[in-house]
């Protein structure tokens, strides 16, 4: 009797781990069903949004929506990102089930050039010139006159 009920509660213990192990392989291999984007050092000059550049991630192809959440490609997402000037790269990524965050680092504006007969510049923090898209204000104003 004592025998019986040794094999009956490891038994028992094989199928807990069993259920874990298996639930645990369905869990890292759910597809990804969400794509969220955060800006790590938003200000007020940010000239990218994360609608923006989440529009590009889903547009491109490298959306991970429906691949393997955990087997997403990093590389080929910041190709993708490269194509905004704005965008300088991935910070860090979070998987949150089937939920995929990126998080992204981006070109703060410093100011405004305007050099003589050519369209207004954007000078970027790493020192990059960069077409002014959207008319930053409260800027410091370089004129090449």
């Amino acid at each position: 009797m004592k025998k019986l009920k040794s094999i009956l509660v490891l038994l028992l213990l094989v199928a807990a781990v069993a259920l874990v192990v298996v639930a645990g392989v369905r869990y890292f291999n759910l597809p990804c069903s969400e794509v969220k984007v955060a800006i790590a050092d938003k200000s007020s000059h940010t000239m990218v949004s994360e609608a923006q550049v989440r529009s590009l991630i889903l547009k491109s192809s490298a959306n991970p929506i429906g691949q393997k959440v955990r087997k997403f490609d990093r590389k080929a997402i910041e190709q993708v990102l490269k194509q905004n000037p704005w965008v300088r790269g991935i910070q860090s990524t979070a998987i949150n089930g089937s939920c995929l965050t990126i998080t992204i680092t981006t070109n703060t504006p410093l100011a405004l050039v305007f050099p003589s007969g050519q369209a207004p510049l954007v000078l970027a923090d790493n020192g990059l010139l960069l077409n002014d898209d959207s008319r930053c204000s409260n800027l410091l104003v370089i004129n090449g006159n």
